[in-house]
């Protein structure tokens, strides 16, 4: 079953032209990396996924970057439990992903038009974005791509239902109170802390993103793709052509449902 997005042609009133709202490739890679969080963590861990969905606290939901797009890579990882955890021995349950960064050119420089960036995350899985142009329909399937190191591994192909789900969230940067006790497996020092907020007026969110540059993702397992992304991540670039954060920004995520293994009979 595919999953299309037609987010990325807006309507009249927004309309505007690639060359004035394409992203630079600093938001592309924080695109791949934070999308690869969500889109596994919502087809492949059923017990998370509801959480996203219905939690009285959609802000829990936090990714946990290192380094930045100025580094070799970039590392994201869906720090849960965080705010709401409890007790120090909580075990973590989220997804982190390693992708390289892109080599093509300064981190400050626009997408090309036609361009694309793709990463293997696992036998017959990859995640490609692009500038919302359609450029990874593109992508020759055999062509040799960057590989992303996943933790914990997949070592099966990740099974879903045939329903289709959305989530919509507006990304900020989160600093945590002094109290906050961030979970010292999904955690890393110096990192950047990004809050994914679950939001349902999202034109309201993508207009306060409106400084970033479109970027479309979708996560392919074999021919099937199981997730599709619409992300607008605002990245600012210092003087010296690096980026080591987000300003803001927003990502409506549209995926296949993780299917639900029935429970044993009883005997």
């Amino acid at each position: 079953m595919a999953i299309h997005f037609n987010l990325w042609r807006p309507g009249p009133a927004r309309a505007c032209l690639l060359s004035e709202t394409g992203a630079v490739i600093a938001e592309v890679l924080y695109a791949v990396s934070l999308f690869c969080v969500l889109s596994l963590t919502a087809t492949s861990n059923a017990q998370l996924e509801e959480t996203f969905r219905t939690s009285s606290y959609p802000n829990v939901h936090l990714v946990l970057y290192a380094g930045g797009a100025g580094t070799p890579a970039v590392l994201g990882r869906l720090n849960l439990p965080t705010v709401s955890r409890t007790a120090p021995e909580s075990k973590d349950r989220s997804v982190a992903v390693t992708v390289p960064a892109i080599s093509a050119g300064p981190i400050s420089a626009p997408l090309p038009q036609g361009g694309s960036y793709s990463v293997q995350l696992a036998e017959g899985l990859r995640v490609c974005c692009d500038g919302a142009d359609n450029a990874c329909a593109n992508v020759d399937p055999a062509a040799p791509i960057e590989q992303a190191s996943l933790t914990p591994a997949i070592g099966a192909p990740i099974k879903v239902a045939d329903t289709v789900r959305e989530l919509k969230f507006n990304i900020e940067t989160f600093e945590p109170a002094a109290n906050t006790q961030l979970n010292p497996e999904a955690s890393v020092e110096n990192g950047l802390l990004v809050k994914a907020t679950r939001v349902t007026d999202f034109d309201a969110v993508q207009a306060q993103a409106s400084a970033g540059g479109y970027v479309v993702c979708r996560l392919q397992q074999g021919r099937s793709i199981l997730a599709t992304g619409l992300l607008r991540l605002d990245a600012p670039i210092d003087a010296g052509g690096q980026s080591s954060r987000l300003r803001g920004g927003s990502v409506h995520l549209k995926y296949l449902a993780p299917a639900v293994t029935a429970a044993p009979p009883s005997r």
